[in-house]
């Protein structure tokens, strides 16, 4: 409790992706888009958790979205590519290159790899996969998948079916994929945090809770 203090009040903007590690907050500035112009690359920024001038953590990356943060790396996608930099600084890298046309979105993880939202080209569902943090080949676990936050624990991944724009479901499946398991139904879909034994979620003006 107490008073908030502003730590940081350069290049924050529309932060629409914030991770705090032990050292520093993360953040994405996408801007304020225009109407009819193309989008620009923006950078990745951080700072000290303590407070202090902002710096550039990884520059031109194109409509940059999605932040993840382990013991050594970085995540983040942008339009094109699934990509990761050392927290001590370095060069970004491509964990995974969208074929031309898809379209990925939402980001989540676990020790070993990174789950995400994925579209082919010409598709008008999502579904959602998972790749291996070093690269590679990613595997579809779910081949229907609403666009919304994904959370993760030892076992599973939970997520939102895509029924309608007031209706999807919440589901469960195994971090290694096989039957979907409906928790349960009607919502409109939003924020969702895990606690050790419930899934809470944000549905239009209520949070909920349901055992896993």
């Amino acid at each position: 409790g107490g008073v908030p203090e502003a730590i940081i009040g350069e290049n924050v903007g529309i932060g629409i992706d914030m991770f705090v590690d032990n050292e520093k907050v993360y953040w994405m500035n996408h801007g304020y888009y225009v109407s009819g112009q193309p989008s620009t690359p923006k950078p990745l920024y951080s700072a000290p958790k303590a407070g202090g001038s902002s710096e550039i953590f990884a520059d031109n990356q194109m409509i940059p979205h999605g932040l993840a943060v382990d013991e050594k790396f970085v995540y983040w996608h942008t339009s094109t590519a699934l990509m990761k930099q050392p927290r001590s600084g370095g060069s970004a890298q491509a964990v995974y290159t969208l074929p031309d046309g898809a379209g990925l979105d939402e980001l989540a993880q676990d020790a070993d790899s990174l789950y995400f939202g994925y579209r082919a080209k010409g598709d008008s569902r999502w579904a959602l996969q998972k790749i291996s943090k070093q690269g590679g080949e990613p595997t579809t676990l779910v081949k229907r998948f609403s666009l919304h936050p994904i959370v993760i624990d030892d076992r599973s991944v939970y997520f939102f079916d895509e029924g309608s724009l007031t209706s999807n479901s919440l589901c469960r499946v195994a971090k290694t994929g096989g039957e979907v398991t409906v928790l349960d139904s009607g919502y409109a879909s939003g924020a969702i945090a895990l606690g050790a034994a419930n899934v809470y979620f944000a549905s239009l003006d209520d949070i909920f809770s349901i055992s896993k």
